[in-house]
């Protein structure tokens, strides 16, 4: 249950990859695509096998956040469309990524200050 907030933002950025992702795939652009995963893989094996050892399996959540977030900068990057520069888009994206910044101080706090072993029903 402590991994579910890195869970929750690895998988956000993991879901606005695919937009990019899909859109080269069927502009047959493949080299972004594969070399965007080959380092999003590597970096993930990596942090694991750094990490994981010594940390526990927290880091591995973590770790595929880093690595999620690593490869959409790379997919926004290949991609020629950069949807952020669009102003509505941009707001909605700073909205939610707000929401998910909030959620994670909050936990956070709560798991430092108020609540130090929480269980399930409280993650």
């Amino acid at each position: 249950y402590g991994m579910i907030p890195w869970i929750v933002a690895g998988t956000f950025f993991y879901g606005l990859t695919l937009f990019n992702e899909t859109k080269m795939k069927f502009e047959s652009r493949f080299a972004p695509v594969l070399w965007g995963m080959l380092l999003a893989c590597m970096i993930n094996a990596g942090l694991n096998f750094l990490l994981v050892p010594r940390y526990g399996y927290e880091t591995a959540a973590m770790a595929t956040f880093v690595a999620y977030f690593v490869l959409f900068l790379v997919y926004y990057r290949g991609d020629r469309f950069f949807y952020l520069r669009n102003s509505s888009l941009r707001r909605v994206m700073v909205s939610i990524s707000a929401i998910l910044l909030l959620q994670g101080l909050l936990d956070f706090l709560l798991r430092r200050w108020i609540v130090p072993v929480p269980g399930k029903w409280f993650a």
